[in-house]
Order: C-alpha cells, then structure tokens, then sequence
C-alpha cells in the first residue's frame, strides 16, 4: 500500500466501532479527493477500495463489524453477498503499534511521569504499554536501561487528579471550549462556577510538581490564574465558542510567572538579594546557578571573608517558594539582604529550631 494511500485511508475511517462504516462510504470519501474520478467506473473503484481495506486487514489495523441481518434465509447456491455491507474502524492501539518505532518508543517511555499524571485519560496508560512493548534495537535498549528521569526533593506521589476532572478540560482545549469548575483552595474553601455561568477559558494545562495546573481566565481582560487539578471536584465543558487571548503565549506566561510560583503577596519584588554562603553549599550554586530577573546574573565572589563564606547576589522574584528553597540549607546560608527577608526567613528557622529543644 502506497503511504498516500494509507494515510487517506486512516483519515477517512473512523476510530471507533460505533461509528464503523461499510466500503460504498470509503468508496465515495476515498474519491471526493481524486481528480481522475470521473474516468473510473464504480466497479474500479470498489475493486480498488476492496483491496486497500484487504491491505489494512493484513497490516492488523482494521477492524471489521460483520454484516448479519436477522432471520435471512441461506440460499444454497446463491453468492453470499453480505460482504459489501460489512462495516470498518481503525483499530487504534494497532494502529499506534504500527507507527511507533524504537525511537518514538524510548522518547514516550522517558517521558511517563507526564504520562502518569494524565493516567487512563486519552489512553495515556495504553499509549504508554504500547511503548514498552514495541521492539526496540541494541541501542534504544541500552538508553533505556540506562535513563531515568526523577523529580526533586523527596519522593511523592502524585497528586490525585481525577479522570472525570481531566477529561471534560481536555475537551474543552480541543475543541475550543470553556469550562465551568468547583474547586477548593488551600485554605480549603469552595470556589463553584455553576452550570449556569459563563465558565472560564482554557489557556493552557502544565505540568510541574507532580501535577496538573490549568491557566484559565474568567473575562477578556482579567488576569490568568492557574488552579490544581487535583483541588477541582467537577469540571463541565460548557459547549459555546471560548474567546481568544492573543495577549497570552503560554510560554512567555510561564516565564513572567516564574514557572508559576506567585510572588508573595505584600513584598516588593523583583528584590537584590546578598547571601553568605558557606564552603560546604557553594557547589549547590556553583552548579544550579540562581536564575536573575531584569537582566541581573547571579555572582559568587572569588575570596571568602573572615568567616570562610562567599558573597552571592543576584536580583530575583520574591516568590512564596524563596523563602522555603533558603531554609532548606539551613546554617550554610545566611541571608544578608533585603532586611524583609532576612527577617522572615531568620524568624521561621528560630521557630523551627524551637521545637527540637
């Protein structure tokens, strides 16, 4: 089969059982595209088309919904001719098997812990089973015994993002859809659109901590907010036209969120901030550089002082995860400036180091 051909064929037949349809309706899509159809008889084009569904039935990717009416009586010596109304689909998981190759294969197993968060939703665990199990060559074998992509920080499942939540959202992103939600906030809180409202569009769902975060907008002008999945308890694709956002590319959003950590609320920011930093955690920055805002680079001093400590200073967002990430290195760093920070961050180690008196 001619790869034209082929990918006529998969375009023209549908994806599910349901919506099977016999050879005359592939016949007639099939040659609506054709320009020569006119000098064709129908008997070609069934014989053609009788050929290329032979050519996907060998191949394994269609699948066939026999023709059976009920009570008709078998003539004995008459052709059967039940054939011709047969139905066909594409048969989707052999279909994925044809057209995945060892690379495809290695790029979408590397990849299963964006995977594992979209979980049975658009057939993500199917999709990746398909994956593991596509023949792979010496190499592609060798990678993949070899690679591994892991989160930060500590070890911690997923968050709990509900197939009956994701699905409507998914949606609602293909076919250009709002969305109305019910979800709570941290503080635990009930937020509802109702059924009734206007929803929210979509602009975009990431992932990032072991998460899903969908950037929405409830008006043409107000500002994006991103909400975490697994706080939504009902999500409902609301089935008029979204509205455009031209003034959000999802990426620049991203960015000028700083990967959305929000800038904590009553502090200005961006902030200069001077760190000492002992010998012990230098390497942490040496290697991971802190990431400046407004052109700034972050820069270690060459010599260390009377105490042994190198000065870092870099201009930086201040961001409810600054505070967290200076704590995490305890007594090998110290904050110098802003005094706010310093001041927060200093007051919450002496509260933590209180409860281990």
């Amino acid at each position: 089969m001619k790869v034209d051909t082929l990918i006529k064929m998969i375009t023209i037949l549908p994806k599910t059982r349901e919506g099977a349809i016999n050879s005359t309706t592939i016949r007639d899509e099939f040659y609506s595209y054709v320009m020569t159809k006119d000098s064709l008889t129908d008997g070609s084009k069934n014989k053609h088309i009788r050929q290329q569904i032979t050519d996907l039935f060998d191949l394994g990717i269609l699948g066939i919904v026999p023709y059976n009416p009920p009570n008709k009586p078998v003539v004995k010596g008459k052709a059967d001719k039940s054939a011709r109304y047969e139905k066909y689909y594409l048969l989707q998981t052999e279909l994925l098997k044809y057209f995945m190759d060892s690379k495809v294969a290695l790029n979408v197993i590397l990849s299963k812990n964006v995977m594992g968060t979209l979980g049975d939703v658009y057939d993500a665990k199917n999709v990746l089973s398909t994956a593991e199990n596509v023949p792979k060559n010496q190499r592609d074998l060798a990678l993949l015994s070899r690679i591994r992509i892991v989160p930060d920080g500590i070890a911690r499942d997923y968050a709990d993002v509900k197939p009956h939540v994701l699905a409507p959202i998914l949606s609602a992103i293909e076919h250009g859809h709002r969305v109305a939600l019910a979800y709570r906030t941290s503080q635990g809180q009930l937020v509802d659109d109702g059924p009734d409202s206007e929803g929210r569009a979509v602009l975009g769902l990431v992932a990032k901590d072991g998460t899903l975060y969908l950037i929405n907008c409830k008006g043409f002008s107000d500002t994006p907010t991103h909400i975490p999945l697994h706080r939504v308890t009902s999500a409902i694709e609301i089935g008029h036209r979204t509205f455009e956002r031209t003034d959000i590319v999802l990426d620049d959003y991203l960015s000028k969120q700083h990967q959305l950590a929000h800038v904590k609320q009553g502090e200005d920011s961006p902030i200069h901030m001077v760190l000492k930093v002992s010998k012990e955690a230098k390497f942490h920055f040496d290697e991971r550089p802190i990431c400046g805002v407004d052109g700034s680079v972050q820069v270690i001093s060459e010599d260390v002082d009377q105490d042994g400590r190198y000065t870092l200073d870099v201009t930086v967002p201040y961001t409810v995860q600054l505070p967290p990430f200076l704590w995490s290195h305890a007594g090998w760093v110290e904050v110098i400036s802003p005094p706010n920070l310093r001041k927060f961050v200093g007051e919450h180690l002496l509260a933590a180091a209180e409860q281990y008196r």
